[in-house]
């Protein structure tokens, strides 16, 4: 198994960002695995993150995603930090590295990458994201997941501009195409892969919730994805060492070959439901659904109820 390649694509199921700043054409089939993440706290609603983009040909699309949130948290804040303070970005760049120094430090098998954690972070200064956010099409930069540093202003204000949060009353519904065909891609995994998941739980599919959202955006997860680049050893510590994201892991039949030497048919057998991390539809002019390819869903057409701006 070729972990590196097959990371890619757990990184764009589940803990990629949201967004590229700088990228103004339609977003093929293939990249909407990158607007795949969200959520935090109780869960107690869905909520739609809309992005406006426009194609080469200078036609509107509306990309929605939806997951689950806890009551009040369908607004920017929770989904991203766009920022003009430079100082203050930087100590949430600190975080975000710190977060993942502390989880490597629980094993010694860890130790080295703790020194690439450390450099990494050294890596980003003020002047680097000043520099960057000064160069960028769009005058702002994603310095870390969901962090965003802009120029000024009015960059800050354009890019914040391009998104809507839309608390809606069942994404299940609403986004019923990726619905049915993540159940259809999942049944046909198992199958192919011989993974051995019961029928019920690959026909019970729900949303992740804010709980395991919060754990595939924290810390192990993100020492996870640097470990993996770096030393197995550190990699199969993090993942054993944590059985709650194991078990969050296990309930996603695509990303299995990644994990199939940490994850067995017993802890698969176990699962009573299965997950995604959201749910999405398209809209605007023009827009027609796009099918299903490879492990990506199909996506549908939103309610007409969904917002123009």
């Amino acid at each position: 198994m070729n972990r590196s390649r097959n990371l890619v694509v757990l990184i764009m199921i589940l803990t990629a960002n949201f967004y590229n700043c700088n990228e103004k054409k339609e977003k093929n089939l293939n990249e909407y695995g990158e607007y795949l993440r969200l959520l935090q706290n109780t869960s107690s609603g869905n909520c739609a993150v809309i992005e406006k983009t426009e194609t080469e040909a200078g036609k509107i699309v509306y990309n929605a995603q939806a997951s689950v949130v806890g009551s009040g948290r369908c607004r920017e804040n929770n989904f991203f930090s766009f920022s003009t303070n430079a100082e203050e970005t930087i100590s949430k760049v600190a975080a975000y590295y710190n977060s993942m120094t502390l989880v490597f430090n629980n094993y010694s098998d860890c130790s080295e990458i703790v020194k690439t954690a450390l450099a990494a972070r050294e890596q980003i200064t003020v002047t680097s994201i000043s520099e960057g956010a000064k160069n960028s099409t769009t005058g702002c930069v994603k310095v870390v997941p969901k962090v965003y540093f802009c120029k000024d202003s009015e960059s800050l204000t354009s890019l914040s501009n391009r998104y809507r949060y839309l608390s809606i009353a069942n994404a299940k519904s609403d986004m019923r195409i990726n619905y049915d065909s993540t159940v259809s891609i999942n049944a046909v995994t198992n199958k192919a892969l011989d993974l051995k998941y019961e029928d019920v739980p690959l026909g019970n599919l729900r949303i992740a919730s804010a709980a395991e959202i919060a754990l595939f955006e924290g810390a192990e997860s993100n020492s996870l994805v640097s470990a993996t680049f770096q030393d197995a050893a550190c990699f199969k510590k993090i993942i054993l060492g944590n059985t709650t994201l194991k078990t969050a892991f296990s309930k996603i039949p695509t990303v299995q070959e990644f994990f199939k030497e940490e994850i067995n048919v017993s802890d698969r057998k176990a699962v009573t439901e299965t997950i995604t991390p959201n749910l999405a539809c398209r809209y605007g002019s023009e827009v027609t659904e796009l099918p299903a390819i490879g492990t990506t869903a199909a996506l549908g057409i939103c309610p007409a109820s969904y917002p123009v701006f």
